[in-house]
């Protein structure tokens, strides 16, 4: 629901410090954060998105057109983020 100037500063701050309780390494939160925040299912969330959309004066696509693709986009994120699980723990950075 944020946007991703405010979400990506504001989780990472908050996340990173307990990392280490966790059994991860601070490059891990910020990761998946930094992965998590490119969404566009709100109009107002990601701000390349609405640039190219107000850069279009909206005439070549629709917000509920790219919604799907949203969807898409985070299915992909989350399978990328579980793959690379693995080669986060051979490189040390999960315990």
């Amino acid at each position: 629901m944020l946007s991703e100037w405010v979400a990506v500063p504001l989780l990472t701050a908050t996340l990173a410090p307990l990392a280490p309780t966790l059994g991860l390494h601070p490059w891990v939160i910020a990761f998946v954060v930094l992965s998590a925040s490119n969404l566009w299912s709100l109009p107002y969330q990601f701000a390349s998105y609405l640039a190219f959309w107000s850069a279009s004066d909206g005439y070549l696509f629709a917000h509920e057109q790219v919604r799907a693709f949203s969807v898409v986009y985070v299915l992909l994120s989350l399978c990328g983020l579980l793959v690379s699980i693995p080669v986060w723990r051979l490189l040390g950075l999960l315990s």
